[in-house]
């Protein structure tokens, strides 16, 4: 794959989402400008991006649905849920073939079927018919359009003429040659206008120029996204379609028709003069000062691909290579000086062929050699930040040996103590040892930054499936993302997409009541869906909550009976809040009847076990007729954990750091019996006390009555309780392994890792245990 097709589908599934996500708030608050333009300059880059391959039912399919977002912004069309609906399916189609290009580098067989279908689509819900030509046809000619012509070939050169009559002699009956002075407004870039674009898809193209409007500004006062440029051309085709091409800028450009008779010459080498304009316009795109960092890339793979389709148009294959060599490295670099030192090299070889084929300077050597008089080891990029793209892999790789310098820094610990040293000797290795654990931390940290994603990777997959699904069921919902730019690492936000996808499901399926139900219980009728994230402690939380009618704490003891979870008994027992966590509990659900969406606790079990895989809890709050909260608590990173060791039973153990609030020396007087249960109190809080030992199934030490007990206060799925061990012990910056083998179906433990002198250590999953 081409860095250029990898660059195209990244920027194209972004532009899906973009324009995916703002369509969504057009339809629900309603149009404005602001809005209905992101959305066209995403559908317009999209389309003029796929015109660099060969994907012509999608480019297709793209500028029909291009015309009916710029007849929306004009005032022409009005957008509603059809329309809506059809620019989505648009958007999911590309989404689709981009997987496909991606896969085998072409479109499916049945593309253009599938266009045309869309097509059609899309010009039903705008309520259209007929031809796609949005002004009706071509325009009457122009007054003054004689005076005009000649003033506008007086622009041209003889050879870029003679290329014009050439293309008119090969092209077919009702061609004409056509001069064209296109002059963009000023902030035509926010309007998602691309004149460079415009003319790279225009049939017929003989000559190319671009001049300074006006006179250009000191530097100082250079704005780099205002253009004041003035475009003009010879193209050779159907007058309708030359017009076509240009009417989405209609007012900003003059077309005129010319009668242009000029001997035979001698034959001017295939598209010269538009092609040198061309190359020497990249060579000044990629040498414009005040590029943003994050735009260098688009800057090198816009230049790359001009400069290879003008290699290509004149059969020159051998350069091509040459160039897309250098766009690679300028790539992986970030340096456009590579690519445009590549392209003047091989411009001037080609200028020096011209020459010795014509007898004279190619028309555009002027711009060429002015570019190439730049300053090229220098390529101002402003002060913006600097962006580098890397490898996933080679993060990947670095995060685990920080892992392991980690245990190494552990095992200099261990042989400090171990070693018998004199007193300075073993001052000095702890002082390394202090050192080389503060730049471990510091580089798990910096290494961790850099996988940190925000949230919004996975909230923004929702709005549209809440819209659908809304509009399936007949629920009016507003979605509502909080905390979109909250971070965790991504192997967890990679892993939240699906339990955060069920709980949404739920929510709209079984949550959200009809609307009928709704008004009765006096409620508005449209729900409120949030999606909620935040850090807290160490984790990242997000939290899926609706206004719904609850979930009923009765029906859920009367299921868990019926299904033999609990005797009636210990039912009864439970308060409400203990009653709802029951929903986790496999096969029981609040519904009368399982739908094909979901049902409130069908499949809860497997959400609960896949944010446990991750050392996670989840926790879930209800009112009745009042709505339903459910929490996700995330570590924020998988890669390693701090632990505190503890020893229980005779064994040494491990046990997270993020679920120990704090460790207690007890006299064991405090200690009280209550009932069947010991419990002591903490800051006027009833804490239960269990013992570690006996938890595990392993031998308890015995205890003096005057010793002190050691307590482990831990957090579990919002419950405290006080865990006896035998003794603590250090902390450690653990790399954690899974249990594999043999260990894999032992439940109760996190994973294993190394100690300093080589033992392994089992780290305890004190929520499974707990539960």
């Amino acid at each position: 794959m081409t860095p250029l097709l990898r660059q195209f589908l990244d920027e194209g599934r972004g532009l899906i989402q973009e324009a995916t996500r703002h369509l969504l708030v057009l339809e629900r608050e309603g149009e404005s400008r602001e809005g209905t333009a992101i959305v066209f300059r995403a559908f317009h880059t999209l389309k003029g991006s796929s015109g660099l391959f060969e994907v012509g039912a999608m480019t297709r399919m793209l500028h029909v649905a291009e015309d009916l977002l710029a007849g929306i912004r004009e005032g022409r069309t009005v957008i509603g849920a059809g329309l809506v609906d059809a620019l989505l399916a648009c958007l999911d189609q590309v989404g689709q073939w981009l997987d496909t290009l991606e896969a085998s580098g072409e479109l499916p067989d049945g593309a253009d079927r599938d266009a045309d279908s869309l097509i059609s689509t899309l010009r039903s819900a705008a309520g259209l018919g007929g031809p796609a030509v949005r002004d009706g046809g071509s325009p009457a000619p122009q007054a003054g359009a004689a005076d005009a012509g000649a003033d506008f070939l007086a622009a041209f050169g003889e050879g870029e003429r003679r290329e014009a009559l050439r293309l008119l002699r090969e092209a077919g009956p009702g061609a004409g040659i056509l001069a064209i002075r296109y002059e963009p407004r000023a902030g035509c870039f926010f309007d998602g206008d691309d004149p460079l674009e415009l003319f790279r898809g225009l049939p017929g193209l003989a000559a190319f120029r671009i001049e300074a409007g006006s006179p250009w500004p000191v530097l100082e006062e250079f704005d780099p996204f205002s253009c004041s440029l003035v475009f003009r051309a010879l193209a050779v085709g159907q007058e309708e379609r030359v017009r076509n091409a240009f009417r989405l800028v209609s007012d900003q450009v003059r077309i005129v028709p010319l009668d242009l008779e000029m001997p035979e010459g001698p034959a001017v080498r295939k598209g010269t003069a538009v092609a040198d304009a061309v190359i020497a316009e990249q060579v000044r795109l990629l040498h414009m000062p005040g590029c943003p960092r994050p735009e260098v890339a688009g800057r090198i793979g816009s230049a790359a691909a001009a400069v290879i389709n003008v290699l290509l148009y004149e059969g020159r294959q051998d350069d091509v290579g040459a160039v897309e060599m250098a766009a690679d490295e300028a790539l992986a670099k970030a340096d456009p000086r590579i690519l445009s030192a590549a392209i003047l090299r091989m411009a001037e070889h080609r200028r020096a062929e011209h020459r010795l084929a014509e007898g004279g300077a190619s028309a555009a050597s002027a711009p060429l050699t002015a570019a190439a008089g730049q300053d090229q080891d220098t390529v101002r990029t402003g002060a913006a930040q600097r962006v580098l793209r890397v490898d996933e892999a080679r993060v990947d790789h670095l995060m685990r040996l920080v892992g392991e310098m980690a245990v190494a820094k552990n095992g200099l610990e261990w042989l400090v103590r171990s070693s018998g040293a004199d007193d300075a000797t073993v001052r000095r290795l702890q002082d390394l040892h202090g050192t080389l654990d503060r730049l471990t931390r510091e580089m798990h940290g910096a290494v961790l930054r850099i996988r940190m994603l925000p949230l919004r990777q996975v909230f923004q997959s929702f709005p549209r499936l809440v819209r659908d699904l809304s509009n399936r069921l007949g629920k009016p919902v507003r979605l509502v993302l909080e905390g979109e730019d909250a971070e965790a690492d991504k192997a967890i936000v990679e892993q939240l997409f699906e339990p955060v996808l069920h709980l949404v499901r739920n929510s709209l399926d079984h949550g959200v009541e009809a609307q009928e139900h709704r008004r009765t219980a006096g409620k508005p009728n449209e729900a409120t869906l949030t999606l909620r994230g935040f850090q807290s402690r160490g984790q990242i939380i997000v939290e899926v909550e609706d206004d719904g009618r609850g979930i009923d704490a009765a029906a859920i003891r009367r299921r868990a009976v019926e299904r033999g979870l609990l005797d009636a008994a210990a039912a009864a027992e439970l308060t409400d809040e203990d009653a709802v966590q029951l929903v986790f509990a496999p096969g029981l659900t609040t519904a009368e009847a399982v739908s094909e969406l979901s049902g409130r606790g069908v499949g809860m079990d497997a959400v609960r076990a896949a944010v446990e895989k991750t050392g996670g809890s989840v926790t879930v709050r209800s009112r009745p007729g009042q709505g339903t909260t459910v929490r996700l608590a995330l570590p924020l990173t998988l890669s390693s954990v701090r632990i505190l060791t503890v020893q229980a039973g005779g064994r040494r153990l491990g046990v997270p750091m993020d679920v120990v609030s704090q460790t207690i020396r007890l006299p064991r007087g405090q200690i009280r019996r209550v009932k069947e249960h010991e419990v002591f109190v903490l800051r006027d809080r009833v804490i239960p006390v269990v013992e570690l030992s006996r938890l595990l199934g392993l031998e308890s030490p015995v205890r003096s009555a005057g010793e002190d007990a050691r307590l482990l206060v831990v957090e579990v799925d919002g419950r405290v309780a006080g865990v006896e061990v035998d003794g603590f012990a250090e902390r450690l910056d653990a790399v954690l392994r899974p249990m594999d083998g043999l260990l894999s179906g032992i439940h109760g433990y996190l994973g294993t890792t190394l100690l300093g002198n080589g033992e392994v250590l089992l780290v305890l999953d004190l929520k499974e245990i707990l539960r």
